[in-house]
């Protein structure tokens, strides 16, 4: 199992996840609305709140508990968003977003602008 995978699950078991992006619900307005990704976005916080403003959402995180979480906070909050498990660094996509969001999450190495449609935004906490 991927070491990271490992981690995340233990936190999520525990209880432990990230809270909502204040930031994020600060600037929605400025993001380019349609299809928005959210990048390691665990249980779906921040997945919900750009659901629940208009946008096609697609949560991707490493975690088997967050995937989990993710899906029962959409069924729960009633936000309309859908949830993949994938490590940040291999993401499966092959289209472009609108908005890519990544909070509470580091990797250099992974290139969040290539997954972005021309003029489409990148949100990064």
């Amino acid at each position: 199992m991927h070491p990271d995978r490992e981690r995340w699950n233990a936190k999520y078991r525990a209880g432990i996840h990230p809270s909502i992006c204040v930031n994020l619900i600060m600037h929605l307005d400025r993001l380019a609305k349609g299809r928005a990704l959210d990048v390691a976005g665990g249980v779906g916080e921040n997945a919900a709140v750009l659901a629940n403003a208009g946008f096609r959402v697609t949560l991707a995180d490493i975690s088997d508990e967050g995937v989990l979480a993710a899906k029962r906070r959409s069924r729960g909050l009633r936000a309309d968003f859908g949830v993949v498990q994938a490590d940040a660094a291999r993401l499966p996509f092959r289209t472009s977003f609108d908005t890519v969001l990544c909070t509470y999450f580091l990797d250099r190495s992974v290139d969040l602008a290539s997954l972005l449609r021309p003029g489409g935004t990148l949100f990064v906490e």
